[in-house]
């Protein structure tokens, strides 16, 4: 073997380790860029169901708000249902708590210029 065989002959050996070092490295990315995509859509489907949850929370509290808001709304038209008659005229007690406002209304305005 000659001098050039053996020069050749190692730097076939050398690109051949750079080449298995190479692959090796490059097989190394591959898992660590594989890894990373799992953790990424570990922390999505973690971050999704947050958001289910939450939607679902935030739903709930409005249908509690509506329905407190229909129980309110209830209240009211029975207060209303109360002070007034079915035609529509308010009932004479509240007359008389009208009338005696008015008196107190006008009596404060007429000592008022005295």
């Amino acid at each position: 073997m000659s001098a050039e065989e053996a020069a050749a002959e190692a730097s076939e050996r050398e690109s051949a380790q750079r080449g298995g070092r190479r692959d090796g490295e490059l097989e190394a990315e591959r898992e660590d860029a594989e890894q990373h995509l799992l953790d990424e859509f570990e922390r999505m489907e973690s971050y999704e169901r947050r958001v289910k949850a939450l939607k679902e929370k935030r739903e709930a509290l409005r249908k509690a708000r509506e329905g407190r808001l229909v129980e309110d709304d209830e209240a009211v038209e029975v207060e209303d249902n109360v002070t007034r008659e079915g035609d529509g005229d308010i009932l004479a007690s509240d007359k008389s708590e009208l009338d005696d406002d008015e008196w107190d209304e006008f009596d404060s305005w007429r000592f008022r210029g005295r």
